[in-house]
């Protein structure tokens, strides 16, 4: 289960902002380390939901979630396909210097009072000069207070996870299972070839115009091991739940033997149905994208 929220209260401060929710774009985050890997799978789909749930176990917060869609496939072509989930911890509020700049911003706020008194007075001993110049000392110290008061930052580390690559489909119904599959929960309709992608970055943002942007990196010595643990994460408990031991052209032309009295598909070496354990019979061979040879 993923925590509500990412946001970790600190110390109290002055005037304290909440983190708003974060604008995204891969392109300016300031990424601290890369790792790729090309894997061979089945649906996309499961094994974007097993990264989810493994940068889930390391404490990140699922920020943006996009699950692979396939695009451009019709039955025995190839599509392409693309996904990507950004998660986020470790969001707090960065105290110094701008808890500072903000108690720097309330003394400008209550000096500001002090000018307006001396406007009324001016106002009213008709000394127009004077009203002049404390208007606009006014104005000088409400604007600096108020930027000064609004002063923030957030500290937070990102990890983005993408996947992108092509996607087969076999002519096999689509309630058959892969039995060449590490973990038997995919579907034979589906075989992509991926090109899994892993970033990190420690991250300072801010909020603007109703959102939150980054603007800037921060050093992290344990950046490093931390993403080294995100990587072994990932390839003890998402990976080998929905790859593939073969290669998509080996799995397309494997024959398999389907059962006469089950209707299981078995490896083409098997003698006895693994589901049922009848006899199987090599006239029921099918290839793997699902057309039967023709005799002789």
């Amino acid at each position: 289960m993923h925590p509500e929220s990412p946001y970790v209260p600190q110390q109290p401060e002055f005037n304290a902002k909440v983190p708003l929710p974060l604008m995204f774009d891969a392109q300016r985050v300031p990424w601290a380390d890369r790792h790729s890997a090309d894997v061979t799978a089945g649906a996309p789909q499961q094994l974007h939901r097993h990264i989810v749930d493994a940068l889930g176990k390391l404490g990140y917060r699922p920020v943006y979630v996009v699950e692979p869609a396939i695009y451009g496939q019709a039955i025995g072509d190839t599509g392409i396909t693309q996904g990507y989930v950004l998660g986020e911890k470790y969001l707090h509020s960065v105290r110094d210097p701008y808890n500072a700049f903000r108690l720097v911003g309330l003394m400008f706020g209550l000096t500001s009072i002090g000018w307006v008194l001396l406007a009324l007075v001016a106002l009213s001993q008709g000394s127009w000069a004077f009203l002049i110049v404390s208007l606009s000392l006014l104005g000088i110290f409400l604007g600096v207070g108020a930027m000064l008061l609004g002063q923030h930052a957030f500290d937070s580390r990102l990890l983005y996870v993408t996947l992108k690559g092509e996607v087969y489909r076999s002519g096999l119904d689509a309630r058959v299972q892969k039995p060449s599959q590490v973990a038997g929960s995919q579907r034979l309709s589906i075989l992509s070839e991926l090109r899994v992608d892993v970033w990190i970055a420690g991250v300072r943002s801010r909020n603007e115009a109703g959102r939150r942007v980054v603007f800037a990196p921060t050093i992290a010595p344990d950046l490093r091991a931390e993403f080294q643990a995100a990587i072994g994460e990932m390839a003890a408990t998402a990976l080998p739940k929905a790859i593939l031991q073969k290669s998509v052209d080996q799995t397309k032309h494997e024959v398999l033997i389907r059962c006469g009295y089950c209707s299981t598909l078995n490896r083409q070496e098997e003698a006895l149905c693994t589901s049922c354990g009848a006899p199987l019979a090599l006239e029921t061979a099918v290839p793997r994208d699902g057309w039967r040879s023709l005799p002789g």
